[in-house]
């Protein structure tokens, strides 16, 4: 899956996720087409799983700030819903295998850990190679 972002500032997103998300605004390039790594509902809110281009650390980002370009997701992705009661605020997750079923990667990617930076950067490569 592909996406365009077209918005990069705060104001650009609807109120609702304003009032969830802490963020100012998102140090994106406005025009640039990324690969979706993963997808996930997290406090209600739709978010991708991108890398920007100058870097090689993976965030999440609400789908406001995008259009879809290509809608086919990987063959490779599994789905998980958490419910809205889940401790992390995750209320469901498409994504490759150790996103979804492991139930401490989702949160040792977002602390940079290591071993999910590794994991992650392994399926990145699957993926951007599929």
């Amino acid at each position: 899956m592909r996406v365009k972002c077209v918005a990069t500032l705060r104001k650009d997103l609807n109120q609702n996720t304003r009032d969830v998300l802490i963020t100012r605004d998102f140090e994106l390039t406005i025009g640039k087409i990324f690969t979706v790594y993963g997808i996930s509902i997290w406090e209600g809110i739709l978010h991708y799983l991108i890398v920007d281009v100058n870097d090689r650390w993976p965030s999440w980002y609400p789908v406001e700030l995008f259009i879809v370009q290509d809608t086919l997701l990987p063959k490779t992705f599994h789905f998980k819903y958490f419910g809205v009661k889940d401790k992390r605020g995750v209320n469901a997750l498409w994504g490759y295998k150790e996103m979804v079923l492991d139930d401490h990667h989702y949160a040792d990617l977002m602390e940079g850990e290591n071993n999910a930076v590794e994991t992650f950067l392994k399926r990145k490569k699957e993926i951007d190679e599929g």
